[in-house]
């Protein structure tokens, strides 16, 4: 396993953000797939949604990939430092201490380079998904923007349509006291 606790320390804690990340983003997702369906939505918000998705997935598929290459290199860095372990028996079974010395001098520096090389490219992936995720924030951002653009022009028209319903059935009584009027003036007429 990890040597250096620190390593391993970090590339937990760095699992867990983007394990919560997926979460809350699957989650939001989700709700905007929901208001979609629960709304007549336009096919610009659908279109919207699609493009989340698709990014999310592009996210998702980064971070997965990432996740092999370090699981990858986790792997040869323990037969490294298996193979280390092998040699630190061989050297203490061996006369020949100084050669070992250099060996194991090697062998740490190899190995020091390795995980710096697994954290360099760990992080360099982070920062990606992070960007990815700042794009999919952003998207997320610009639809909440769109649909509350939307909601005030239904409000808007729902208050015109009232108010137009109002209008006709003010119009209706009229025409309907207007009829009693010309019916009542017709029959006082006829009466004459």
């Amino acid at each position: 396993m990890f040597r250096s606790t620190n390593t391993y320390t970090r590339y937990k804690a760095q699992s867990d953000v983007l394990r919560q990340l997926e979460s809350r983003l699957k989650e939001q997702i989700m709700g905007q797939r929901q208001r979609i369906k629960n709304q007549s939505q336009s096919s610009s918000h659908k279109q919207a949604l699609l493009k989340l998705e698709r990014d999310f997935e592009k996210v998702q598929a980064s971070v997965t990939h990432t996740k092999s290459k370090v699981q990858k290199q986790m792997k040869q860095y323990q037969q490294m430092d298996g193979a280390r372990m092998q040699d630190e028996r061989a050297a203490n079974n061996s006369n020949n201490s100084a050669r070992t010395a250099l060996e194991q001098q090697q062998m740490l520096i190899q190995r020091d380079q390795l995980q710096q090389e697994i954290m360099q490219e760990r992080e360099d992936e982070i920062r990606k998904i992070n960007k990815g995720m700042h794009q999919v924030n952003q998207i997320y951002k610009d639809l909440a923007h769109i649909v509350g653009e939307q909601q005030e022009h239904i409000d808007q028209i729902e208050d015109k349509m009232e108010d137009s319903k109002t209008a006709a059935q003010s119009g209706l009584e009229q025409i309907h006291k207007a009829n009693e009027k010309h019916g009542a003036g017709a029959a006082n007429c006829a009466i004459m």
